[in-house]
């Protein structure tokens, strides 16, 4: 909830307390129990913290770390999560080695678990970073489709940063007026719902349109 609500270096501290108090004898069979491991959870946040900041070297070690804890426990589904959430912030930080690695990674994990939710995730974020590369056209035709699929599996997290990348790509064609709409709404429902993880492209999407 920290991490999601902006609050990046509250996240890191819940973090590290959970890692002090965790104990695989008596929390590793967790996963089997409720579908994810914690340590693994909060190992990925601190990865994608680390990404969004550009600390690469500590973010590869915390999904390394996480990676480690799925061997331990054999939390294998957590695989798709771990690989697409460091794209996305490896996306948003630039670096396009470790975003195109680590998203063919976790979309072949979950090509591979039949995992529909990370799939259309990832295939969002494929969509988006194609908006942001240039390649608008592309990236609005896959949002076009992805967005309504995700409305209807219930993956409403992530709205506002999909919804400013789609705005870019109208903005781009020259459907000015559509792009303000749906940035406008894409920053309300941000503030609305507290999701301010990704708020800062979704800010400068707005100013970009703004100016436009």
């Amino acid at each position: 909830h920290l991490m999601y609500s902006g609050d990046l270096d509250g996240a890191l501290s819940a973090g590290a307390g959970l890692k002090a108090v965790y104990d695989p004898a008596q929390h590793g069979q967790l996963f089997y129990l409720i579908g994810a491991d914690p340590l693994v959870s909060v190992l990925s946040a601190e990865c994608h913290i680390n990404f969004l900041r550009g600390r690469m070297a500590e973010g590869d070690a915390a999904l390394a770390g996480a990676l480690a804890q799925i061997d331990r426990v054999g939390a294998r589904l957590q695989l798709p999560w771990v690989h697409v959430f460091a794209a996305q912030a490896c996306c948003l930080a630039g670096d396009r080695d470790r975003f195109r690695h680590h998203l063919d990674q976790g979309l072949a994990y979950a090509a591979t678990q039949g995992h529909v939710f990370w799939t259309v995730i990832g295939q969002l974020w494929n969509s988006m970073d194609a908006v942001w590369q240039g390649q608008a056209a592309a990236g609005e035709a896959g949002l076009a489709q992805l967005m309504p699929v995700a409305a209807s599996i219930g993956l409403q997290l992530g709205w506002p940063v999909y919804a400013s990348a789609q705005a870019q790509a109208l903005a781009v064609r020259g459907d000015l007026a559509a792009a303000q709409d749906m940035v406008t709404t894409a920053v309300a429902r941000m503030e609305a719902q507290g999701e301010r993880l990704w708020a800062d492209r979704v800010l400068a999407t707005r100013d970009l349109i703004r100016v436009a």
